[in-house]
């Protein structure tokens, strides 16, 4: 039985990373940064690393209002 996305989204930590975002997506590494890249995904890179911050994402995609 699949868990709606929802509720998986509700359990996700305040900061995502993105093999995460790619996990509940359901989308590949390659899409996963180009969106990153591109801003389709909202998030912070520090260094050489992406922090998704979980609200920015959710209104995003629709995840929450």
């Amino acid at each position: 039985m699949s868990v709606p996305a929802s509720r998986r989204f509700d359990n996700l930590g305040d900061v995502l990373k993105p093999s995460e975002v790619r996990d509940f997506l359901g989308i590949s590494q390659t899409t996963l940064y180009q969106w990153l890249q591109d801003g389709t995904i909202p998030a912070i890179k520090i260094g050489r690393r992406y922090m998704i911050v979980k609200q920015k994402f959710g209104r995003k995609f629709g995840f929450i209002s």
